[in-house]
């Protein structure tokens, strides 16, 4: 008897140290400061395109984990010309602040965000009803994946359907996102109860957060430039320059070689073919 006593002390004692260490970390303030740089931040990308090319701006800016924002970006001349500041607008380029890039401030957010669930969002059912609530919320998981898998493995073929009733196009991708997020739901509600839709709602928050962390580590992006009646078998990269050597031989193959080219900041040797 005493043992079990000593041994639920020490659980308890366990779990208020964690719940001590987590409850600073989801602070409702920490969220609402973290809102607020994500939307300072998105605010200097977006102005910073003045002087930057949109993928810079996302590699500088977003992708990363600080962020040099210049000062000349917040004094536009389009906007200050011909007014008492428009020598504002002569900033020196380079010349800025570091501030926390997409990296941090996302995955913050989403420490945030799970040390707020772990702390405030109690499961509220138990026995069947929890088996059953977390049943129905894995078939609306496997429902939602299937959704997303399905949106991006198309073969390029347009839909029968979708030819015959183009207001389908939005339509049935709203369908799908209903029914899957209607499963989802109704299993929260059965876990969590009135919590159910703030749930719900992060659960979407933190899957479109992984998908940019995805996409951003991960993606391959390119363009197919591909003219009427002609077969396209490459994609290029509009964000680099490639320099492709191409020796054709007496017997009618070709041999080639091809490398990146850093715009001439650095260079280096080209092997030669074969």
């Amino acid at each position: 008897m005493c043992y079990r006593k000593s041994t639920t002390r020490r659980h308890r004692r366990w779990v208020q140290t964690i719940v001590g260490i987590l409850r600073p970390i989801a602070s409702l303030k920490i969220a609402v400061a973290l809102f607020a740089m994500a939307i300072f931040l998105v605010l200097a990308g977006t102005m910073a395109q003045v002087h930057k090319d949109i993928w810079e701006v996302v590699r500088d800016y977003f992708r990363t984990d600080v962020a040099w924002i210049e000062w000349r970006v917040f004094f536009p001349k389009s906007f200050f010309m011909g007014t008492p500041l428009e020598g504002l607008t002569d900033i020196e380029e380079g010349r800025g602040f570091p501030f926390p890039g997409g990296w941090l401030i996302g995955g913050a957010m989403t420490i945030n965000l799970l040390a707020a669930h772990a702390i405030r969002f109690k499961v509220q059912a138990k026995g069947s009803r929890l088996v059953s609530g977390l049943a129905v919320i894995a078939i609306g998981a496997a429902l939602t994946a299937g959704v997303i898998l399905w949106g991006s493995m198309q073969s390029g073929k347009e839909n029968q359907l979708l030819q015959e009733w183009p207001s389908l196009r939005i339509l049935w991708q709203l369908a799908q996102g209903l029914v899957a997020g209607s499963v989802m739901l109704a299993g929260c509600v059965m876990v969590f109860k009135r919590r159910a839709g703030v749930v719900l709602l992060h659960l979407g928050v933190l899957l479109m957060m992984y998908n940019e962390l995805l996409v951003g580590v991960s993606a391959i992006e390119g363009q197919m430039s591909i003219r009427e009646g002609d077969t396209v078998n490459y994609e290029h990269d509009i964000r680099a320059i490639e320099l492709a050597v191409v020796d054709t031989s007496p017997k009618g193959s070709q041999q080639g070689h091809r490398g990146a080219v850093d715009r001439g900041r650095r260079s280096h040797a080209i092997p030669r073919p074969g």
